[in-house]
Formats: C-alpha cells, sequence, structure tokens
C-alpha cells in the first residue's frame, strides 16, 4: 500500500524554524563525537564504489537502489540502462538525490554496537549528453572500479548507446564513524 505522503508536507509547512531545520539536509549531526572531516567523508567516497541512491517522485513516494559509483574531478557519477525506466522518469521531474556510501560496518556483538564509517552526499543530478564526454568518464569510471579489465574502449564502443550516465553535483557531503581508527588507520 502506497501512502499519500502530502499531509507531511502541510505539517512541514506549519513546524517552527528550528523544527524544519532538523528535517533539512543541513540539520547538525547527533552524535558529533563521530562526525568526520569532509576531507574523511571524501575518503570514503572515493575508496567505496557502491552507493544506495535515494530519489523522490513529484508525490513524494521514495525511491532507493543501488549503483557503483565513482568519484571523478569533485563529482560523483553513476550509469544505469538507457531509458532506465522509474529510476529515470523521476530523475527528469525531481533531480534531487541523497547516496549512502558504507565504507565498512561490522557488528560488535560484544558491545551491542556496529563499527562503521560512512558518508551522506546530497545533491543534484544531471545527465551525461555530450557523447565526448560520456565516453571521457566513463573510460575514466571503468579505470577506478575495474582497474583489471581489458578492451575497456572496445566495451564502451559495444554498449554506450544501451547506458545512460548520471553526474551527482555535490551540495552537501558529511560522515559519520564509531571507531573511525579501523577504517581510516590509527592516524585518525
Amino acid at each position: 500500500m502506497i501512502r499519500n505522503l502530502s499531509h507531511l508536507q502541510a505539517k512541514k509547512n506549519t513546524m517552527s524554524e528550528e523544527q524544519n531545520s532538523a528535517t533539512s539536509i543541513h540539520c547538525p549531526i547527533r552524535r558529533v563525537d563521530r562526525a568526520l572531516s569532509e576531507e574523511e567523508a571524501y575518503e570514503i567516497v572515493r575508496r567505496t564504489h557502491e552507493a544506495s541512491v535515494g530519489v523522490a517522485d513529484t508525490d513524494g513516494t521514495p525511491y532507493v537502489f543501488a549503483v557503483n559509483t565513482a568519484l571523478i574531478e569533485g563529482a560523483i557519477y553513476f550509469h544505469c540502462a538507457h531509458n532506465a525506466g522509474r529510476k529515470e522518469a523521476i530523475f527528469k521531474v525531481n533531480p534531487k538525490v541523497a547516496l549512502l556510501f558504507i565504507g565498512r560496518k561490522e557488528i560488535a556483538q560484544k558491545e551491542f554496537s556496529t563499527n562503521y564509517a560512512s558518508a551522506s552526499v546530497y545533491g543534484h543530478l544531471s545527465m551525461v549528453t555530450d557523447p565526448d564526454e560520456k565516453k571521457r568518464i566513463m573510460l575514466k569510471f571503468t579505470e577506478i572500479t575495474a582497474s583489471e579489465a581489458e578492451n575497456t574502449e572496445a566495451y564502451y564502443e559495444n554498449a554506450k548507446n544501451a547506458i545512460d550516465t548520471w553526474k551527482v553535483t555535490i551540495e552537501v557531503i558529511r560522515g559519520k564513524a564509531r571507531h573511525k581508527e579501523l577504517y581510516f588507520g590509527e592516524q585518525a
């Protein structure tokens, strides 16, 4: 059953400024002792080539899916099938996006907790439409995510019309970790 969430928008419109900021992407991290620097958050994105992507359609219905990613020249890129149905339809009407990168996760059973390092990214999507730019980005993407692959240029030439390449322009990035030294090493 899909619920109509318009009542939440009406409620948001009547919230105080303080309450509204708690629902914003700029809301402060509650556990500041676990907050990572922007540089550390970018490092998680750079090392982690998988993310969960969250978008919402025009009536607010959320849609989440997993993608392979690459951080290239300060933006995040991913690809999907050409005319990828619901995904692409949402991208075209609501380019706002959130991505979650889990760099490390392990259950600390004796502590009834989880050790983790994660980064959250908020930004806007745009399709890479210039053919030369798409090829350049996809070859760089392959270099980052599949460095052992051979014949990547020939593979791209065969697949280029079957894929769409998307760019996420980062607006906000932040990270959190419990025992960040497990991810970043002892210097953290």
